[in-house]
């Protein structure tokens, strides 16, 4: 595809899902955020499973269902069951590989990759869950995508006009460190931007120091999503998680970043809590 048409169908595929998305975190219920970030949990499990084990799709719903365990405690709201759904994505896939031992050719690695996709996104999305609970809860939301939907933006451009230096070359051949280094910083030009004018309330220097290692610190992060990500596909020899998303790819390949970026906001705000 011509990169001049792959960006015009991101900006098109943006268009259409900003509005959406905006929606559904600024309403005051949480139950419209719930329910996309549950259809887009489902969404990214079953592209991982189809990416890592192809040709068995009855596995392939076991990790989508095993997986979203954590997601629907915490919409079921009885937290107090959320570590057995952890647990579970443990014992389950126990089961499956015991059982079938004979059928893989290398039955650990496969049952690793299954656990490990199961609690990565499962966790993960339950943690974004868990962040919209806070009183602040709307606005912590929008906090983390701008940073993060700031610095895929800054990468890119950065990227394309200074880029010299692979970052890892070996998972991602397009990444630079010029770009990563212009993520990093307007990852952290909208963190303050947002904290300026939403948080005024926090006007103070140590709330000035804190967002400012936050948003640094989730740009890294997200950054390392994205890498993840990267990671999985090259271990699939697939280019993209899905095509559900024209010019982006699957819903994995958009919000790899927000996906890990989403339990260090959280665990930040609640050592915050703790310490300042």
């Amino acid at each position: 595809m011509r990169p001049l048409t792959q960006h015009r169908q991101r900006v098109s595929t943006a268009l259409v899902g900003l509005p959406v998305l905006v929606a559904a975190v600024s309403l005051q219920s949480h139950l419209p955020f719930f329910a996309l970030a549950a259809v887009s949990c489902l969404i990214c499990l079953f592209e991982y499973f189809a990416m890592l084990f192809p040709s068995d799709r009855k596995l392939c719903l076991t990790g989508v269902a095993v997986g979203f365990l954590p997601v629907a405690v915490i919409i079921s709201g009885r937290l107090e069951l959320l570590l057995m759904s952890v647990y579970l994505i443990l014992l389950v896939p126990s089961f499956v590989f015991v059982l079938s031992y004979e059928k893989w050719h290398d039955p650990l690695r496969s049952w690793a990759a299954f656990v490990a996709g199961a609690m990565y996104l499962g966790v993960s999305f339950a943690h974004l869950l868990l962040l919209r609970q806070f009183e602040q809860g709307r606005l912590w939301i929008f906090f983390l995508l701008l940073v993060i939907f700031a610095s895929d933006i800054g990468a890119y451009y950065a990227g394309h006009a200074f880029g010299s230096r692979k970052l890892a070359p070996a998972l991602s051949n397009g990444k630079t460190v010029e770009g990563s280094a212009g993520g990093i910083v307007s990852g952290m030009a909208a963190g303050v931007c947002v904290w300026l004018f939403f948080f005024k309330q926090d006007w103070t220097i140590s709330g000035f120091c804190f967002v400012c290692f936050t948003s640094f610190f989730i740009t890294v992060v997200g950054q390392a999503g994205d890498l993840v990500e990267s990671l999985v596909k090259r271990s699939a020899n697939v280019k993209d998680s899905g095509s559900l998303l024209p010019g982006h790819g699957g819903f994995f390949d958009r919000l790899d970043a927000v996906i890990l970026a989403a339990p260090c906001l959280y665990w930040l705000l609640e050592l915050k809590k703790l310490f300042l």
